[in-house]
């Protein structure tokens, strides 16, 4: 018997289809009201990219106007959510949009979900609960001319986040109480929703499976805010895959810290939580191929009690500053494509599809992305690094390319730099850094080496 025992839905994009009547109702309401106004650029008509997408898609309708309104500089009373449609205030023009969301709604009804009714009779057919959350006041009518009116066991809508004073659905609160309803733990369901802010509230809430679907949101969006699966429908999802997930990956998936997306202002800490040592060599999660980069880049190898001693001239004193030395970057690894010259990784390249995890039951660390360089050349590369347990001074760095899009001799030059420094620490950056001198280079049977000394050793 499988150890899952729930499933919740977000309604929209999800189990219904109403994106194209939320949208249609908005832009009617707003290029109608844009319409009385005359001022240039700000009053342009409401469009489904800048408008929909980034200011009402997903949000309740108060919070959807005036994040629009807000958007274009236009200020308006609040208001009240009694005010008639006809009343030039935040409720007022998102009660006309309602007023026009429900007409359309019973005109020309909704569009199927495939795989949506299926699904969720599948799997109450198996004794899984299911429920269905949001934060629209329209939830109970989508859900009946959706035809599925009978298909949850419990259903918590707008109005029930104004009732009990539930916070919005950024937060996990409106999905913990689903769980409540169904009697079961958020850690025994499957939730799936359509926003990246949904998934991150099911991140937080700690649900045992979180599937990000959406045909509008970016898949690597969705697993960046913690999705373990990431699909544009529901139509890959099934009672079989979700209890996959739950008997066999999630075990391999809590041995795991992973993080999706190259987001540089996070790299220094990404870099440390991913290190791999053995007790005597460790090595920072750093970018294979990148260099030492302020509060981006740390590429740091430490040997234990490899401490070394220098001054620095602070108002005519000496202050003496013992570092734990960061011993010279054996990562370094530059790219060549055809008859190019080599650069780093990162030179002049976007980065996409970048994955970096630390396996922490096979103790390495593994990145994977796509390079895509000023010529259009896409290339895939993977990469693992382990710290030997059984070989204390043994640490090695693998690298798998695979070209995508072209045909061209590629060329991996690997460097060691013994010009490092420490620079790790924000406040030690005024004193002396250097701690390395001496160095020698040689190459013998294609290895390359470099010995260097501590400047004190000795």
């Amino acid at each position: 018997m499988s150890i899952w025992k729930g499933a919740v839905f977000g309604l929209h994009a999800v189990v219904s289809g109403t994106t194209g009547l939320h949208f249609e109702a908005w832009k009617h309401t707003f290029d109608e009201f844009l319409s009385k106004l005359d001022d240039g650029f700000r009053y342009r008509p409401f469009d489904f990219e800048s408008d929909y997408l980034e200011c009402a898609y997903g949000r309740p309708r108060y919070k959807a106007a005036a994040t629009f309104l807000r958007s274009r500089d236009i200020h308006v009373p609040h208001g009240h959510p009694s005010d008639p449609s006809s009343r030039q205030t935040v409720c007022g023009i998102a009660n006309a949009k309602n007023e026009r969301f429900r007409m359309l709604l019973a005109e020309r009804g909704i569009q199927r979900i495939p795989n949506a009714a299926e699904l969720l009779s599948d799997l109450r057919s198996r004794g899984i609960r299911t429920a269905v959350v949001s934060s629209s006041r329209n939830c109970h009518d989508v859900l009946a001319a959706a035809g599925l009116a009978e298909a949850f066991d419990t259903v918590i809508d707008g109005n029930d986040l104004v009732e009990l004073g539930l916070p919005p659905m950024e937060e996990p609160d409106a999905f913990l109480l689903a769980t409540d309803n169904l009697l079961v733990l958020p850690g025994e369901c499957m939730l799936a929703v359509a926003t990246p802010e949904g998934v991150h509230a099911g991140h937080r809430g700690n649900f045992g499976f979180l599937v990000g679907v959406s045909r509008d949101t970016d898949p690597e969006t969705m697993l960046e805010n913690g999705a373990d699966l990431a699909l544009d429908s529901l139509e890959a999802v099934s009672f079989e895959r979700v209890t996959k997930w739950f008997d066999q990956e999630r075990e391999q998936d809590s041995w795991a810290l992973t993080y999706h997306g190259f987001r540089p202002d996070e790299e220094m800490l990404r870099e440390s939580l991913t290190t791999v040592g053995n007790g005597y060599i460790g090595s920072r999660g750093a970018f294979c191929g990148a260099d030492m980069f302020p509060d981006i880049h740390y590429p740091g190898t430490y040997v234990a009690g490899l401490w070394n001693t220098v001054g620095t001239d602070v108002h005519g004193r000496t202050i003496r500053n013992s570092d734990f030395v960061n011993i010279p970057n054996w990562l370094l690894v530059e790219l060549r494509i055809g008859s190019g010259s080599c650069c780093r990784i990162l030179g002049a390249r976007e980065v996409e599809q970048y994955v970096h995890t630390l396996d922490m039951k096979r103790a390495v660390t593994r990145r994977s992305f796509c390079l895509r360089d000023p010529k259009g050349y896409l290339t895939r590369i993977e990469t693992l690094r382990f710290v030997s347990m059984a070989e204390p001074h043994l640490a090695m760095l693998e690298y798998r390319l695979t070209p995508l899009n072209y045909s061209e001799t590629v060329v991996l030059k690997s460097t060691i730099d013994g010009t490092v420094i420490n620079y790790g620490v924000p406040r030690y950056r005024g004193l002396s850094k250097r701690h390395l001198e001496g160095g020698r280079t040689w190459e013998e049977d294609g290895r390359i080496a470099l010995h260097a000394r501590t400047s004190e050793s000795g």
